[in-house]
């Protein structure tokens, strides 16, 4: 009978530490699945980030050519002394 008890006893703590690793385990699972959504959440913003400048540095490199085409324009009919 005491060895019973023993090995309820055992069991019972058995289960315990299985109830606290488990619940652990959930804890981190959850952590890391916020992870994941705050990464997926700053890859758009990053994608959109570089799509942005993407589009910047293709408008700048027009209105540079649309200045030289200008000052082009303006040498030609006021040519420098």
């Amino acid at each position: 009978m005491q060895m019973k008890q023993s090995q309820m006893q055992n069991q019972n703590a058995d289960l315990h530490l299985i109830r606290t690793v488990l619940k652990q385990l959930h804890y981190l699972v959850d952590a890391i699945e916020a992870v994941r959504l705050q990464n997926a959440i700053q890859d758009n913003q990053l994608a959109d980030l570089e799509n942005r400048v993407s589009v910047l540095e293709t408008n700048f490199g027009h209105q540079v050519c649309r200045n030289e085409d200008l000052q082009n324009l303006v040498d030609f009919h006021y040519p420098p002394d």
